[in-house]
């Protein structure tokens, strides 16, 4: 945010234009990711976390339509910050209510219980199941259909998936099963820390270039 203010009677806020395409876009596509650009996104991205955690923010709704490159496809930019709150439990957004983008909710969003970094390990999670496979891990004909597959067990391997990538290994799976896992408590400990192991379990098969730990 730029600026804010009020004109004329009406609250405003200035901020970013970003011109460039979302996540969304590259999912709708019948390539297989690389896994140059695998770890380019989740790094980003998990970069992008970490700094939101570290603000004492969790974001609580990320997405494909959340996340989008600039113009020149270089960085990733996290948006949609509406359904934040603080990590201590300080609500910047109303509360009583479930919130979120159903596929991408973590099992104590749904209960409603309380939340934290996990929860947006959680969606990470799911993002880069449905990077890797072109799938979403858990389908539902409805909303409640996906909501108690979700609260009752894990997904399916991402290994048993057609459009897996050879490339993917079992433990990347691995800690992407990790990541998605029903007690938040077994998740990675913080967003940074799992960004060192996807760096660590993708360090022979990418550019040199690419791993900074």
């Amino acid at each position: 945010i730029y600026d804010y203010g009020i004109y004329d009677g009406a609250q405003y806020l200035v901020m970013e234009l970003i011109k460039g395409k979302t996540l969304k876009s590259k999912l709708v596509s019948d390539d297989l990711i690389s896994a140059d650009e695998f770890l380019d996104i989740i790094s980003q991205l998990l970069r992008g976390v970490q700094e939101a955690h570290d603000q004492d923010v969790i974001h609580r709704d990320l997405k494909p339509s959340n996340l989008m490159w600039d113009a020149n496809r270089q960085i990733l930019k996290i948006l949609d910050f509406g359904l934040a709150r603080g990590v201590e439990g300080d609500t910047v957004t109303q509360t009583g209510h479930v919130h979120g983008s159903i596929q991408y909710m973590a099992p104590e969003q749904i209960r409603g219980e309380a939340q934290g970094p996990a929860t947006d390990l959680y969606a990470v999670g799911i993002l880069c199941f449905q990077l890797l496979s072109h799938e979403l891990p858990f389908k539902g004909e409805n909303t409640v259909e996906l909501m108690f597959q979700k609260l009752q067990r894990q997904p399916d391997s991402l290994l048993e998936k057609d459009q897996t990538p050879e490339w993917v290994t079992q433990d990347l799976a691995d800690l992407i099963e990790r990541c998605l896992r029903l007690n938040s408590t077994e998740r990675p400990l913080s967003a940074h820390v799992c960004l060192q192991e996807f760096q660590s379990i993708l360090s022979h098969q990418v550019s040199s270039d690419k791993v900074s730990l």
